[in-house]
């Protein structure tokens, strides 16, 4: 699947790298596949490091699609800190306004499970160990 554009932000970081540049890292808000199936996307691009395409990570539900693109993410965050990359001052409340807005803002596909409250408290670990 091509994407255009990431769509609504959940949430991005903007990184300071020391050669001057700045690099963005946009995370979409989870969606459902466009085929009609119940598996959802989330959609992220990395603006100023790349080929900035926009890519997704797919799930069975939208918290996994979310953990999955943060995997994604994990390689790009690795070679800004290679590159010595400093956030901007306050990124790191963007994680929590991240976190904030993943609790208001995912579809409920799950909420009966009783996995459903694990899963959270995984991405909550997750976002947690996030590089910076």
């Amino acid at each position: 699947m091509k994407l255009d554009s990431v769509g609504q932000a959940l949430g991005n970081r903007i990184l300071d790298l020391k050669d001057g540049r700045a690099a963005n890292v946009i995370i979409g808000m989870p969606q459902r596949f466009p085929d009609g199936n119940d598996d959802f996307f989330c959609p992220f691009q990395i603006v100023g490091m790349g080929d900035e395409r926009i890519r997704y990570a797919g799930g069975v539900d939208a918290l996994q699609a979310v953990w999955l693109t943060l995997t994604m993410i994990a390689p790009f965050w690795k070679r800004a800190r290679r590159a010595k990359a400093a956030p901007y001052p306050g990124s790191g409340k963007v994680i929590s306004d991240l976190r904030a807005t993943v609790a208001r803002s995912l579809p409920s596909a799950n909420a009966g499970s009783v996995y459903a409250g694990d899963a959270e408290h995984r991405l909550h670990n997750r976002l947690e160990r996030l590089p910076y």
